[in-house]
């Protein structure tokens, strides 16, 4: 096999790529305009252009989306609501141009330890994230109290 052989078929592996690259990219677009004119309702369920996609092997797939979770009249309330107990933890990281700052994270809702959602989790109980568990518990709470 001559070189010029081998350029012609890597140029030509680098052609069939990009076309199955661009084809995907059109897939994947009319998919999310799709989801876009069933689903989209500004301000409650939004669907971005740059939307991801996850398909499986079923007649469908998810397509991410945004939606909007009011925080009014529970603990999240902004307006009225007094600020919710976390524990909060601080550290401290240089930057890429050596300057120090503080960042400060929350860690944990106290009612709520991660102890016990762990605990959840390991008795297959739960499969939500800790702050997901933690919103289900505070909604679970204000039903039943």
């Amino acid at each position: 096999m001559k070189c010029e052989d081998k350029d012609t078929d890597a140029q030509a592996t680098i052609d069939a790529c990009e076309q199955f690259v661009e084809a995907a990219e059109e897939r994947r677009k009319a998919i999310v305009e799709l989801a876009h004119e069933v689903y989209h309702t500004e301000g409650s369920v939004e669907v971005d252009d740059s939307a991801g996609l996850s398909e499986g092997d079923d007649n469908g797939c998810y397509v991410q989306a945004w939606v909007w979770v009011g925080f009014s009249g529970t603990e999240f309330d902004k307006e009225s609501a007094p600020e919710p107990e976390t524990t909060m933890t601080e550290s401290t990281v240089a930057t890429t141009d050596g300057d120090l700052i503080t960042m400060t994270a929350l860690t944990e809702n106290p009612r709520f330890p991660k102890e016990d959602w762990r605990y959840e989790v390991n008795n297959e109980d739960t499969d939500l994230g800790y702050w997901q568990w933690v919103a289900h518990q505070v909604a679970w709470e204000e039903e039943n109290d």
